[in-house]
């Protein structure tokens, strides 16, 4: 079952459909596949099928994505076709949507970027969560970056000083503006700054109504497609990092932590294939991803020579990078309280992932 939660906006100025960072709706899509999402096998079917383990009962999980489908697309491709669990998949704009739909017990994973955890995590319950691993992929650092106006003479950050700034709050934009302009010896209080959604904000760099735009994803590409020049990459402030993030319920539910387990094992295997076949992945996820099939074959290249897209269990430096941003946006006061990223990640269950992966190689 594929639920998709947030709207998806059509700007005229760009001419490509964008994907929002908006409240959550309630459309629905009757299609599923083998892993219960795409191709049509019936969640009945799924039910009484025999797993891996030759036994008939499968757990439940419901797995959150962001802007489309990946997962769906993901496990079809890698041939993933049998998985030793249900797979229900919801759909948000971003992950901030997820992972509310997650401390609500809505869902029980979801993969987002290093800061979504750090907002739910001030919850009185300190977000009803642990992050049990990350996705080191590179590939969805690419396209995130500030950028300035076809006819802008801006060329770099320092130059900002006054301007006129878009960027999307609480998101990895929000982290490399501030990273960025600390490197020219600037602050927020420097520059003129507008909170936008991707889609606005990148209808609004082209318009003139703002002077520079920090963003990620479609509207950035949008954006440079329709002449809007970079002055600066994300790419070089960000980690890579992607948690994947557990309810705690999922978790103290033993039959359901082995299913997570799997899905987790199953989702690096599937990555795994995208090294493998980047031609094939840059075909299957183009049009959801609002590229061509060329950029988005550019774009895998481009993260996967910088590093092998994975699963990695949690270890100190990705702590560490936690600590990171979770100290920079308290210091710009977005967080209300400090963060102690060591309580929201967790290696806890690093042996029982690790063992699953090792047993798909």
């Amino acid at each position: 079952m594929i639920k998709k939660f947030g709207a998806v906006l059509l700007s005229a100025v760009i001419g490509l459909s964008l994907a929002a960072c908006g409240s959550q709706g309630t459309e629905k899509s009757s299609t599923e596949s083998k892993a219960g999402t795409e191709s049509g096998t019936s969640a009945e079917a799924e039910t009484t099928a025999e797993s891996k383990d030759g036994s008939t009962k499968k757990a439940d999980i419901k797995v959150g994505d962001i802007q489309w489908n990946s997962v769906g697309a993901l496990f079809k491709g890698a041939g993933i076709s049998d998985p030793a669990y249900n797979l229900d998949v919801s759909v948000f704009d971003g992950g901030n949507l997820a992972l509310e739909a997650l401390t609500a017990d809505q869902i029980d994973i979801a993969r987002t970027s290093e800061i979504p955890p750090l907002f739910a995590a001030q919850a009185a319950d300190g977000g009803n969560f642990q992050i049990v691993a990350v996705l080191n992929d590179r590939i969805t650092t690419v396209d995130q970056e500030v950028l300035v106006g076809p006819d802008s003479e801006i060329t770099s950050v320092a130059e900002l000083k006054g301007k006129k700034v878009g960027y999307t709050k609480a998101t990895t934009a929000h982290y490399f503006l501030y990273e960025f302009l600390k490197d020219a010896g600037l602050t927020f209080n420097d520059v003129e700054v507008v909170e936008i959604n991707p889609s606005d904000g990148a209808a609004a760099l082209l318009s003139g109504d703002i002077d520079a735009f920090a963003s990620f994803g479609n509207g950035i590409v949008a954006a440079k497609e329709n002449g809007a020049k970079v002055i600066a990459d994300g790419n070089d402030k960000l980690s890579g990092y992607f948690p994947i993030v557990v309810a705690k319920s999922a978790l103290e539910d033993e039959e359901k932590r082995k299913a997570v387990v799997e899905y987790i094992a199953d989702l690096n295997q599937a990555y795994q294939w995208i090294g493998e076949k980047p031609d094939a992945w840059a075909e299957a996820s183009a049009e959801p991803s609002g590229k061509t099939v060329e950029k988005s074959l550019s774009d895998i290249k481009a993260g996967l020579s910088q590093t092998d897209s994975k699963v990695l269990t949690i270890n100190d430096d990705i702590i560490a990078s936690g600590q990171k941003i979770a100290d920079a946006f308290y210091e710009l006061g977005v967080l209300e309280n400090k963060v102690d990223a060591s309580s929201i990640y967790t290696d806890k269950y690093s042996a029982e992932i690790e063992k699953a992966i090792a047993a798909r190689q």
